[in-house]
């Protein structure tokens, strides 16, 4: 199982390089890649709760695709991040929130910014000579432990 740890989509053009959820499903079929761990577009200082909400529809409409994940901004204020926290948890079911700045821990094609199969490409010739047990871990396997919670 291919888990994609980074890609975004956006209810509306944000730089002339957004796609929404229907093309996101298309470059991962393309691309091989079974799930993705879905945020917003990044806003960089701009409202994001209705790109929160899109993500949240698009994670409600395809559940075994999308992961839900949402965004918090704390330069637009402390209360309105805390209060953005709680909706995409409480409200939303994210399964996390990224905090402007997180960094990648896990395979990630930050699509639409790269190629998604280009980067599963890249992700597979680099992971060649690795133990295959470890290769399944960073493609997906890492991510999904993360996400999963522990009884």
């Amino acid at each position: 199982m291919i888990v994609d740890a980074d890609v975004h989509i956006s209810p509306t053009p944000e730089g002339g390089n957004s796609i929404g959820v229907e093309e996101l499903l298309r470059c991962m079929d393309r691309a091989g890649v079974d799930r993705a761990l879905t945020w917003l577009q990044p806003p960089y200082r701009r409202e994001v709760d209705d790109a929160n909400a899109y993500v949240a529809r698009a994670a409600g409409e395809h559940p075994d695709r999308i992961l839900g994940f949402g965004w918090a901004d704390p330069n637009l204020g402390l209360d309105r991040a805390r209060a953005t926290v709680r909706r995409c948890l409480d409200e939303y079911g994210f399964a996390g929130v990224k905090l402007n700045g997180a960094q990648r821990v896990c395979f990630g094609s930050d699509t639409p910014f790269a190629l998604m199969h280009v980067e599963v490409a890249k992700y597979r010739a680099l992971l060649e000579d690795v133990p295959p047990e470890e290769a399944a871990a960073v493609m997906g396997e890492n991510i999904l432990r993360v996400l999963t919670p522990t009884p």
